[in-house]
């Protein structure tokens, strides 16, 4: 008798049971991670347009007026960190709005994450910070003055220039710096207080102080910007650091400036009454196209540290800060964008 193969006539009987699985398709290729460009990494010379309470304002907005900077050209601007324009109480610290006076053990966060929406784009979009910590304007003015933290405070302080203040002028640094750290700007400016005045020996003083408490922590001379009178020069020139001059207005007043002070200064637009261009509502200008043309030229021949200016575009209604009227026609020419 035949002997029946078992597995040949199941196999005929029940051919699904046998049959061997398709293999299943090879997976679709992944298209390739293209990185993003990388910023390129800010170099001088620093040109920029600068709107000082941009930290007030909200982060979309702090942004655009960043990228419109960037498309124009321009690689750095500059902030107040603290100042009280327009009775402004957005500062590092917090007011009591019982007493309105401001806790200068009591950090404001609301303040400090502007800032770092601030810094994020800056470091986002490869813009160099310049940092004015101190604002004399407010100071100078008494009714300015009593919505300033360091001159209306539960500690009791009424001078910048107190002596006592100075822990607390340490403390700030220090936070100013974390901020810049966390994100992730290396390159940047600080000022300790914009056009300091008063007293010859306070007004050393207090910039001898603030430039040796900032070398403590890392910041180098050339990171730290001088502004003062220019008749306190002769004894700030000794601490090393950048001279800040305003009222530049065009190549002329950038060549009388070194002249005056040496090439280890920082030309600026603000200030100025001879600027050509678009002006503010108090008649101040910003240089004119053909003013920053030769700003420009000077500048990059000369291998120069730059030239910022504030956008006067902005200010045109006096008390408000209009930020849908930026116009950086004028930087374009300074750039060359």
């Amino acid at each position: 008798m035949r002997k029946i193969n078992i597995k040949k006539f199941l196999k005929r009987i029940f051919p699904c049971l046998y049959r061997k699985p398709k293999p299943e398709p090879p997976p679709e290729p992944k298209p390739p991670v293209v990185p993003e460009p990388a910023i390129e990494e800010p170099k001088p010379p620093w040109f920029g347009a600068s709107v000082y309470e941009a930290c007030q304002q909200t982060p979309e907005k702090m942004r655009a007026f960043l990228q419109k900077l960037k498309t124009a050209g321009g690689n750095s601007t500059e902030i107040f960190l603290i100042h009280s324009h327009n009775c402004n109480t957005l500062q590092p610290y917090l007011c009591d709005d019982g007493i309105e006076r401001f806790d200068l053990n009591d950090w404001n966060e609301t303040f400090w994450n502007q800032l770092h929406h601030f810094l994020t784009a800056c470091k986002d979009l490869g813009i160099v910070p310049f940092i004015r910590i101190h604002d004399w304007c407010s100071i100078k003015n008494s009714e300015l003055a009593k919505y300033y933290c360091f001159l209306n405070n539960v500690q009791g302080f009424t001078s910048v220039y107190d002596a006592g203040l100075y822990p607390y002028y340490s403390i700030l640094n220090a936070r100013i710096l974390k901020e810049l750290k966390d994100a992730g700007i290396e390159k940047f400016f600080i000022i300790p207080m914009s056009e300091c005045d008063g007293l010859s020996d306070k007004v050393y003083r207090f910039n001898q102080w603030y430039a040796m408490n900032l070398w403590t922590k890392d910041v180098h001379s050339n990171q730290i910007i001088l502004s003062a009178d220019p008749k306190h020069f002769d004894r700030l020139k000794s601490l090393g650091c950048r001279l800040e001059v305003h009222g530049i207005a065009d190549d002329e007043d950038l060549v009388t400036a070194i002249q005056l002070y040496g090439y280890n200064i920082f030309g600026n637009g603000d200030g100025t009454r001879s600027g050509e261009g678009i002006q503010s509502w108090n008649g101040y200008g910003e240089p004119s196209p053909e003013q920053f043309k030769l700003l420009a030229e000077y500048i990059k021949n000369n291998e120069l540290f730059g030239y910022l200016y504030k956008l006067r575009s902005v200010y045109a209604v006096k008390g408000k800060i209009d930020m849908d009227n930026l116009n950086f026609q004028a930087l374009k020419v300074l750039t060359g964008e």
